[in-house]
């Protein structure tokens, strides 16, 4: 008779524990880190292998997390939630978007929730992001963004301009946007290591296709290509004082652009003995010119003014090209367009 309800218990048992096993398993998250124990994304290649941490750090970390049912973040000395499950993955996307950690005394740039969902404040809004479209590490965070509407963006957003001395957004006082289409959004467009370049201007070396905006905002390019809504935005810069003003165009910096300019300027030899030798020549261009001039008596023949003529044509030229060598990437505004960079 014992054994008898031993079976039954055991029968009834069996599937109310199997229940509670999957409810379990059912509320347990998981939730990818960047990298392992000890290791850390490289700040110069967040997409790459991760890096040793320094010895001065401890070797884990912990997410920020933000309990709902309390409205409050957990203790952040304590790891996280036992049902939450990090595994060591990245996310499925390629390139996945890096948004840096905040500051120590800074407001987070993104938190995490109990369920596993993130919230990050990626402009122009916050986006929430699904568990296995993101990955958390101490340097930040790479995540899958969404699909961009096919629409023409303006850079910096409402009230905001483009200034080229601080290399980013500053606040205006009005909103100008009223040559621009209806269904306009705001941002700038997806590069890597958010490399811009201003490629040019609306109806100087960018137009509209078919000479109009039409839904889905095309540009025509002058070499003949054609620019998709997400490849590029448009904005007005704050150094361009030029009346009418025009809507300057942001695309992507071409890659191989990128690391030609960064060898050229910075490593190639190259580019220290061309000013160097340009110098030179102005030099004996300015004493041939000095020792012309102190010859009164040819100041009337057709040849020497020529001669005059062209060797002060050289030494400007020469010194322009000298000064631009130096100046590498750094030249812009009214002087680029002076020296005729």
């Amino acid at each position: 008779m014992t054994r008898g309800r031993s079976r039954h218990f055991a029968a009834a048992a069996v599937p109310l524990l199997l229940t509670l096993l999957t409810a379990v398993a059912d509320n347990n998250v998981t939730v990818f880190r960047c990298c392992g124990r000890g290791e850390m994304l490289d700040p110069t290649d967040v997409h790459g292998p991760c890096a040793m941490l320094p010895s001065s750090l401890p070797p884990d970390f912990v997410p920020v997390i933000f309990d709902e049912t309390s409205n409050q973040f957990l203790n952040p000395n304590e790891p996280p939630p036992a049902y939450w499950n990090l595994v060591h993955e990245r996310p499925p996307c390629r390139p996945a978007a890096f948004l840096p950690a905040s500051a120590p005394l800074d407001a987070p740039r993104f938190v995490s929730f109990l369920n596993g969902t993130l919230l990050a404040q990626h402009w122009p809004k916050s986006l929430t992001v699904d568990p296995g479209l993101y990955c958390l590490d101490r340097a930040g965070a790479l995540l899958c963004l969404p699909e961009e509407p096919n629409k023409t963006k303006k850079c910096c957003g409402p009230s905001a301009v483009y200034s080229e001395a601080n290399g980013g957004c500053e606040f205006s006082g009005r909103h100008d946007a009223a040559d621009l289409p209806e269904d306009i959004t705001s941002g700038f467009p997806r590069c890597e290591d958010d490399a811009y370049i201003l490629s040019g201007r609306i109806n100087e070396s960018h137009w509209p296709v078919n000479g109009a905006w039409p839904a889905g905002g095309q540009l025509r390019t002058a070499d003949g290509g054609t620019l998709q809504p997400r490849e590029y935005c448009l904005e007005r810069v704050l150094e361009d004082t030029q009346e009418p003003r025009t809507w300057t165009v942001f695309t992507c910096a071409p890659r191989h652009g990128v690391d030609h300019v960064t060898k050229s300027y910075r490593e190639d030899i190259r580019f220290t003995l061309y000013p160097l030798g340009l110098l030179l020549s102005v030099f004996f261009l300015a004493v041939t010119l000095v020792a012309s001039c102190m010859l009164p008596s040819t100041y009337h023949v057709l040849h020497w003014k020529c001669q005059v003529n062209h060797v002060g044509c050289l030494l400007v030229g020469d010194l322009c090209l000298a000064f631009v060598q130096l100046s590498g990437d750094n030249l812009r505004g009214p002087l680029c367009v002076f020296t005729g960079k």
